[in-house]
């Protein structure tokens, strides 16, 4: 009977453990790029536990106001931009008043939101270098 108790208890820990779920702390994000009405923050971080630390962005909407803002993203993968003038890379979004958008380990890489760590093209692996966002424009959309 202890036997028994003793192989229950130690599922129900590898369980609980096995099962927590990492997430990020954007607490330790460093801002990358700021204006009057927004500012992007960025974080690595792996989900996977596999030493594929992708990029996460957040941006804030520092105004009183809903905003409208289009940004583009210049992707470097082994010192190359592989995304420079590629219209797919520019994003654009509505934010309101004091909203603040995050990526996260479920969200997709189309949102410009999350940037891969590596990418393979023509059978090879690349890994990001670097990257660059620029905003393009930002409208009120109302006060």
């Amino acid at each position: 009977m202890k036997n028994s108790l003793l192989i229950i208890l130690l599922i129900c820990i590898n369980s609980s453990f096995f099962s927590q779920e990492k997430h990020l702390e954007y607490e330790d994000a460093y801002t990358i790029l700021s204006n009057n009405y927004v500012s992007f923050k960025a974080i690595s971080f792996d989900c996977n536990g596999i030493d594929n630390e992708d990029v996460f962005i957040e941006i804030n909407n520092k105004s009183d106001s809903h905003i409208a803002i289009s940004f583009v993203e210049k992707l470097y993968y082994d010192g190359i931009c592989v995304t420079c003038g590629d219209s797919n890379y520019v994003y654009k979004m509505n934010l309101a008043p004091s909203e603040i958008v995050r990526g996260d380990c479920k969200a997709t890489f189309n949102n410009g939101l999350r940037l891969k760590s590596k990418i393979e093209k023509n059978a090879v692996l690349s890994n990001l270098s670097g990257y660059k966002i620029k905003i393009i424009d930002t409208l009120i959309i109302d006060k």
